[in-house]
């Protein structure tokens, strides 16, 4: 059996050593720096998004109302208390998302799959979530029906009415 015998001198273990606790140094410092501008920047919409439908979906209001702007919060608190005992949302899918061209604007398009428990039709709406970025966070600014089957908490494109609980989930009424 023959063996080949590599020499290999502790100089270069040591060298080796040093180059790795090089790189790892230099690892910790870039995960650091990582972790320090996180925070400061802007929530990702998707994120915002999510939680948004996510809270409505699953009737946890107070969650929902916070991405909803201060000033309108009540309203759409209001508005989903009358309606939250037979509207149930089955799902929902995000299908385009649209920004403006400084990106602190966006249309996003989402479809909900939804039934009145008093009636046992599951029925399919589109809409249009108008959201916009004031400092670090998005904001709901408006929900409009695009297609599908009117959704109650969902304002009619024209602001027409299409029974006691549709309308605009966002605006408090003109006075």
């Amino acid at each position: 059996m023959n063996m080949v015998k590599i020499a290999v001198s502790s100089s270069s273990y040591f060298a080796a050593g040093v180059c790795l606790v090089r790189y790892v140094g230099a690892l910790c410092w870039v995960w650091a720096i990582a972790a320090c501008a996180g925070p400061g920047k802007a929530e990702p919409l998707a994120n915002t998004v999510r939680a948004y439908n996510d809270a409505v979906r699953w009737q946890r209001f107070q969650v929902a109302a916070a991405h909803v702007p201060a000033s309108r919060q009540d309203h759409f608190l209001d508005q989903r208390d009358r309606i939250h005992d037979d509207l149930r949302i089955n799902d929902y899918e995000v299908i385009r998302v649209r920004y403006d061209q400084n990106g602190s604007r966006a249309r996003v398009h989402v479809k909900f799959v939804w039934h009145r428990d008093s009636e046992g039709i599951v029925r399919d709406t589109h809409a249009v979530q108008t959201w916009h970025r004031q400092g670090k966070h998005w904001l709901l600014m408006r929900e409009t029906h695009l297609r599908g089957a009117p959704m109650p908490g969902v304002e009619s494109p024209q602001g027409d009415e299409s029974g006691p609980d549709a309308g605009d989930s966002l605006r408090p009424p003109e006075q």
